[in-house]
C-alpha cells in the first residue's frame, strides 16, 4: 500500500490564531500532528509526502518526516488553496500506477484495526473505499462540517462536501478523510476528470467527490467504518481535543485534598431536568450515569470538603428513585430538603435552606452537573482572605459556552480579578472564550451576604427568563458594598445537557483506546 499525504496547504488559520510552527508540525501531545497521522499505518513504509517547498526549506518537516519514515518519498511542490486533488495531481509521478493507494489528509486521524481494513479491501476487491464515521461527535456540536456520504448496506451511493443529506447529519456517515483507491492509476484517473468537471467546494477540489465519478462508471466503492475519529483542521478543534486529553491524561481521578472546610455546602437541584426527559432518559437528572457514577456524585466529590452537605431535591425525585440512598451513601455527610412544588429559579431553591445555615458560617453553594480541577492553594488562599467576601468560580474557553453563550453567566472583572458587572444569559460585548464564565459554583464567606443578596434580587424582582439565578444576586451583592473576586478553573467538565454527557464519554472512551494516551496506558476504560 501507498500512503500519500498531501500537506501543501498553508495553514492559515493557524497562521492567524498565533500558532508559529507550520500545522504538521503543530504538537498534539507532545508529538507532531504529522506523527499521528503516520501511526495509522503500522508497518507501512512506502509514503509520499507532498509538501510545500517553503515549509520543506523553512522548517524542520523535512528532517522529521525523514525521522518518521525513513526513505519516504518527499515531494515539493508550490504552495496553493486548490485542495488535495491539485496536491495529489502535482505530484501524480510519484503515485505508483499498479500499486493500491490510500490519501490521508494531515489533519486527520482514526482510531482503527488497519489490518482490518487491508483484509477487507482484499476480500471486496472493491475500486475505491472512504473510511467514515457515523453518530454522535463534540466536533459535530460546532460550526464544522465534513464531508457526508449517502449509502446502503455500507455500499458508497454519494458524497457531499461540507452538506448534510439530512437536517440530522450525526445519523449520516462523514469521511474521516481516508480515501483509498485499488490503484495509483485509478486516483489519477479520477483526480483528473474532477477537475475537469470542476468539482469543487468553496474554491478547493477534495478528495471524497471524485467518488462520485466511480459510481458513474458503476464501479463498486465500499463505506468502511470506524468508531473513534479525531479531526485538528481549525484552532478550536484543537484546543478542544488539546483540553480534553490533558483532562484524562493527568485529572479524570483527580479529587481535592483540602481539609475540611468550616460552613455548609449547598446542591441546588430541585429542577426538572427536562432536556434529558426529552431524551427519553428514565432516572432524574442528578443521578444520570456518567461514565458509571451518578453524575452528582461526580460533583460532590469535585468540590472542595465541608463538614455539612444540604440537598435541595424534588419530593417526586426522593419518592421515585434511589437519588436519597446515592447522596447519603458515598461518604459525604448530606442533608436531604425536599423541595414540594417547582421554585422561580435556582436563587429561591437556596433560600428554601435558610433556617438550616449559620448566617454568620461559610457557604458554598455547587452544581450537582459539573466536575472541576482547580488550584487548591489558591482557592485556600482567597477564602482565607478577609477581603475577599464571595468568590464566584469561573472558566474561560469553553466549547460548550462558545457554542451556546446564551445558556451561561458571564463576569466582567478587573484584570486583578474584582467583579464589576454580571450578565446571566446574556454574553458580554467581547469575545466570549476570553470572558470569565460563571460555573454555577458560589463561595460566600458568611451566608448572610447570600441571603442578603437574594432576598435583594427578588424584591427588585430582577429575573431573567422569568427566573432567579444566584448570578443575579452576585450583582446585588456587588450593588450592597460586598467584594466578589473571579476564581478560575483549571478543568471544567460539564454534565448539563444530554450532549454534555455524550461528549465526556467520546472522550473518555477515545482516549481509553488511543495507544499513545497515558489515560490508555494506565488500562482505562470508560468508567474513569
Amino acid at each position: 500500500m501507498q500512503i500519500i499525504i498531501p500537506m501543501a496547504g498553508l495553514g492559515t488559520r493557524f497562521i492567524r490564531a498565533g500558532y508559529k510552527a507550520i500545522k504538521p508540525l503543530i504538537e498534539v501531545d507532545g508529538r507532531p500532528m504529522i506523527e499521528h497521522v503516520v501511526r495509522m499505518f503500522r508497518g507501512e513504509r512506502d509514503f509520499l509526502f507532498i509538501c510545500a517547498r517553503p515549509h520543506l526549506e523553512e522548517t524542520p518537516l523535512r528532517a522529521v518526516l525523514e525521522e518518521l519514515v525513513p526513505g519516504a518519498t518527499i515531494v515539493a511542490i508550490e504552495p496553493h488553496k486548490d485542495g488535495p486533488v491539485c496536491t495529489a495531481l502535482a505530484a501524480q509521478a510519484y503515485i505508483k500506477d499498479n500499486e493500491p493507494v490510500i490519501l490521508n489528509y494531515c489533519d486527520a486521524a482514526a482510531l482503527w484495526d488497519y489490518g482490518n481494513f487491508k483484509q477487507r479491501m482484499a476480500q471486496l476487491d472493491c475500486a475505491g473505499a472512504l473510511v467514515a464515521f457515523r453518530g454522535f461527535h463534540p466536533h459535530s456540536l460546532g460550526p464544522t462540517l465534513y464531508a457526508y456520504i449517502r449509502e446502503q448496506n455500507h455500499n458508497f451511493l454519494e458524497i457531499r462536501e461540507k452538506r448534510a443529506f439530512t437536517d440530522q447529519r450525526m445519523n449520516e456517515f462523514a469521511s474521516t478523510g481516508a480515501y483509498y483507491f485499488r490503484s495509483g492509476a485509478l486516483l489519477k484517473h479520477y483526480f483528473r476528470r474532477a477537475v475537469e468537471r470542476d468539482y469543487q467546494t468553496q474554491g478547493e477540489y477534495f478528495a471524497s467527490l471524485p467518488y462520485n465519478l466511480l459510481v458513474e462508471d458503476n464501479l463498486p466503492v465500499h463505506v468502511y467504518p470506524v468508531q473513534q475519529f479525531i479531526h485538528w483542521g481549525t484552532p478550536g478543534d484543537l484546543a478542544e481535543y488539546q483540553a480534553w486529553s490533558d483532562y484524562f491524561a493527568r485529572y479524570a481521578d483527580w479529587k481535592p485534598t483540602l481539609p475540611e472546610l468550616p460552613g455548609v455546602n449547598l446542591i441546588p437541584m430541585a429542577g426538572a431536568g427536562a432536556r434529558f426527559s426529552r431524551e427519553g432518559y428514565a432516572q432524574p437528572k442528578p443521578l444520570v450515569p456518567v461514565a458509571g457514577a451518578p453524575m452528582v456524585q461526580r460533583s460532590l466529590d469535585t468540590f472542595p470538603p465541608a463538614h455539612t452537605w444540604i440537598a435541595a431535591c424534588r419530593t417526586e425525585h426522593l419518592q421515585t428513585s434511589p437519588l436519597q440512598p446515592v447522596l447519603t451513601g458515598n461518604g459525604h455527610r448530606v442533608e436531604i430538603l425536599p423541595v414540594d412544588q417547582p421554585t422561580a429559579g435556582q436563587a429561591v431553591t437556596c433560600l428554601l435552606a435558610r433556617d438550616r445555615l449559620d448566617p454568620n458560617a461559610p457557604l458554598l453553594i455547587a452544581p450537582c452537573d459539573a466536575a472541576l480541577v482547580y488550584d487548591q492553594e489558591h482557592y485556600a488562599a482567597l477564602v482565607n482572605n478577609a477581603e475577599v467576601d464571595c468568590l464566584v468560580w469561573t472558566f474561560r474557553n469553553h466549547p460548550h459556552a462558545n457554542r451556546n453563550p446564551h445558556q451561561y453567566g458571564w463576569v466582567e472583572a478587573t484584570p486583578g480579578g474584582e467583579i464589576e458587572r454580571i450578565s446571566c444569559k446574556m454574553p458580554l460585548n467581547g469575545d466570549v472564550r476570553h470572558d470569565p464564565g460563571i460555573i454555577g459554583a458560589f463561595w460566600f464567606r458568611q451566608a448572610r451576604f447570600f441571603l442578603e443578596a437574594a432576598d435583594g434580587l427578588i424584591a427588585q424582582n430582577r429575573r431573567v427568563n422569568n427566573e432567579f439565578y444566584v448570578d443575579s444576586a452576585i450583582e446585588v451583592l456587588v450593588e450592597q458594598g460586598r467584594r466578589a473576586r473571579v476564581f478560575d478553573v483549571q478543568h471544567y467538565i460539564c454534565f448539563g445537557t444530554p450532549d454534555d454527557v455524550r461528549s465526556y464519554e467520546y472522550w473518555a472512551t477515545y482516549f481509553a483506546k488511543a495507544p499513545h494516551h497515558p489515560f490508555e496506558q494506565r488500562g482505562r476504560g470508560a468508567g474513569g
